[in-house]
């Protein structure tokens, strides 16, 4: 029963009756989908194109932390759980498993045999739709559940609900002010649901303030997959009252 009611709460039911917060910073929360949608709209950031063209923020960041510790991305196109899996890209080359950020650490950028050859490095399977694309993208879960990972914020906003994904985010900078929808986190439990805020942040940032990574791993039609995602503070714009 509890999974069904987390369920309604993603699926945007309690919108109906949500209330204003008070604009300050919020220990945030994003539901798996959530998570999930912002990995997939930050996921150029590791094209081998984006390096080659200077559009990546990671250009010159291989090897470096660039996440928590305990931060494990994946780009796996065969991975069973995804929605569907990719064996070759459209260049005809291998897809295979990789680490693009292990356990914190940027393991390298995603090539086309054109931005392979400009890196003199290896293809790796990703030339997907005339550009460079993960295949399998998703985060790996920790250990909490969900009930675990939220027991000891006092005041906090768990995101359900995300608008302008696009319009709000800058690539380059990581900056990012999206319209959010979701529910109050009160004394470790969900309180009620919250009229629609505006959510403020950098993603660079927000990857190296994570707090914890639920158990919850959950794949989205688009292939990409995460959990729920403590991602420490975040600016919350609500009502001044």
């Amino acid at each position: 029963a509890k999974a069904d009611a987390q369920m309604a709460i993603d699926d945007g039911l309690s919108k109906l009756d949500g209330k204003s917060i008070k604009t300050k910073q919020y220990e945030t929360v994003f539901s798996a989908k959530k998570f999930g949608e912002m990995l997939s709209v930050f996921s150029g950031l590791f094209s081998g194109e984006a390096a080659y063209r200077k559009t990546t923020a990671l250009k010159d960041k291989k090897g470096e932390q660039i996440a928590v510790k305990g931060f494990n991305l994946w780009d796996d196109p065969l991975n069973e759980l995804a929605p569907f899996q990719n064996s070759f890209d459209d260049e005809g080359v291998a897809s295979n498993p990789k680490k693009i950020i292990d356990d914190g650490v940027f393991t390298g950028f995603l090539h086309s045999l054109k931005t392979a050859k400009l890196f003199n490095e290896e293809p790796t399977g990703n030339a997907f739709g005339g550009g460079i694309s993960p295949a399998g993208l998703y985060l790996a879960p920790g250990e909490k559940d969900f009930d675990a990972l939220i027991q000891d914020i006092e005041e906090g906003f768990y995101v359900t609900d995300l608008v302008g994904l696009h319009a709000g985010v800058n690539h380059a900078s990581g900056n990012f002010s999206l319209q959010a929808g979701g529910m109050l986190i009160k004394n470790g439990k969900l309180d009620h649901a919250v009229k629609m805020v505006v959510l403020s942040g950098n993603w660079f940032d927000l990857l190296m303030q994570i707090k914890g990574i639920a158990n919850d791993l959950t794949f989205a039609v688009s292939g990409v997959g995460s959990p729920t995602v403590h991602v420490g503070k975040l600016t919350v714009s609500g009502e001044d009252k």
